[in-house]
C-alpha cells in the first residue's frame, strides 16, 4: 500500500491570506503543489470562506484542494476536544473541527490562530501534525 502523501490543512485565516496575496501562504502553497502535498480544507472553514471568497486567487484554490472532515472520526474527536476543555460547541466548533481534522490526516496547519489551535491539539489524539501562522 502507498504512503499517503504529505498534507498541508488551512484554515479560514489561511484562506484569507491566500485571497489577500501574502507571500507566506501562497509560497507555501506553490511549494506544496510542487511536492505533491495534499492541500486540504476542513468543510467547516470552506463554508465559512465561500460565503465571502474572493473570485481571484482565492477562488482558485477550490480546483487543487480536497475538502474534507465529513467523517465521524473527525466529528468525535472534535466533539471530545470541546469537552475536555470546557468550550462552548457555538463558539469553537469550527476551530475544534480543523484541529480535529489536521490531526486526522497529519501535516501542517496554516492557521491566523495558532495558539487556540495549540490548545486544541493539546487534547486531541491522531497523527502527527504541525502549526505554521500565516
Amino acid at each position: 500500500m502507498a504512503e499517503p502523501k504529505p498534507s498541508i490543512i488551512l484554515d479560514t485565516g489561511a484562506l484569507i491570506a491566500v485571497e489577500n496575496k501574502k507571500r507566506k501562504i501562497t509560497d507555501a502553497l506553490r511549494a506544496a503543489w510542487k511536492a505533491d502535498y495534499q492541500i486540504l480544507i476542513p468543510n467547516v472553514v470552506y463554508a465559512e470562506w465561500s460565503v465571502g471568497a474572493d473570485q481571484g486567487l482565492g477562488k482558485r484554490i477550490e480546483g487543487i484542494a480536497e475538502i474534507v472532515g465529513e467523517n465521524r472520526e473527525v466529528a468525535k474527536q472534535a466533539g471530545l476536544a470541546l469537552r475536555k476543555l470546557g468550550l462552548d460547541g457555538k463558539e469553537h466548533l469550527a476551530d475544534s473541527i480543523v484541529a480535529a481534522c489536521a490531526k486526522f490526516y497529519g501535516g501542517i496547519l496554516y492557521t491566523s490562530d495558532p495558539l487556540d489551535m495549540q490548545r486544541l491539539f493539546a487534547v486531541l489524539e491522531g497523527k502527527r501534525a504541525e502549526i505554521e501562522r500565516v
